[in-house]
């Protein structure tokens, strides 16, 4: 037994030294697989117009105080908005309904007409090529914007807006931007935002690129031509951005 040890121990401290180099191994598969190396993204560094505060302001207390108090959640908080110290500091919150594509199902669209919003919202969020790339597999560029037009057909109130956001900087061209915009306006959609694509966290996609102000405006311009009622177009745009505020303004027109 004695002889027979020192070979025993041997064949642990090999064991132990196999054992260690597979856990290293499967960690660092495990961290890349979780963050894949990515050399675009390392080489784009955020610009200098994108800065966001953190939220603050006796305006924004208050209105999350009343919202905490009647156990509501907004968009604003679930998507992380860079603008929401913004809005919530002039003392409002959204007051938009946003949908689900609801698979299309009339029955789902004919029942939030029922409760009469003033602003119903549904996102295309992206183009049509980069949409099955981007979104949820169970949504569509195509289900979208028959969504969309279907709240416009059987809606019989003038009252009732419709409002889509489209977020860019995933590698779309001007082109795909432009006709996109021209796809949500033959569906009927009154009022756009659109953005820029940040990244919130490493499992999501990374950025392709970033738009300037100058960029935004531009592509403002054109949609206002189109005929949307309202468009607000910036880095830091978000889908509800001053929804209260704006939607006042296009009932007074």
């Amino acid at each position: 037994m004695g002889l027979g040890q020192p070979d025993n121990d041997l064949k642990l401290k090999s064991i132990n030294c196999y054992c260690r180099y597979k856990i290293d191994w499967f960690t660092e598969w495990v961290r890349r697989r979780r963050r894949p190396t990515n050399r675009l993204e390392k080489l784009i560094a955020k610009p200098t117009w994108i800065k966001m505060r953190p939220p603050s302001g006796d305006n924004y207390t208050k209105v999350k105080r009343s919202l905490r108090s009647l156990d509501l959640h907004t968009v604003c908080e679930e998507a992380k908005c860079p603008n929401i110290s913004e809005c919530w500091g002039s003392g409002t919150a959204t007051i938009e309904s946003l949908i689900p594509d609801f698979k299309g199902n009339e029955d789902s669209i004919k029942k939030v007409l029922s409760a009469r919003p003033e602003v119903i919202s549904h996102n295309i969020e992206t183009v049509r090529r980069l949409s099955s790339k981007v979104r949820d597999a169970r949504a569509s560029y195509e289900q979208s914007l028959q969504v969309l037009e279907k709240i416009n057909r059987y809606h019989i109130d003038p009252r009732i807006y419709t409002k889509s956001s489209i977020m860019i900087g995933l590698g779309e061209t001007d082109e795909e931007i432009i006709q996109t915009m021209a796809d949500l306006r033959s569906a009927g959609v009154s009022m756009l935002t659109m953005g820029q694509y940040l990244q919130p966290t490493s499992r999501h996609l990374p950025v392709v690129g970033y738009i300037g102000p100058e960029k935004f405006n531009w592509f403002k311009e054109i949609a206002m031509q189109m005929g949307f009622l309202y468009v607000a177009a910036g880095p830091l745009i978000r889908s509800s951005y001053k929804a209260g505020e704006f939607f006042m303004k296009i009932k007074s027109l």
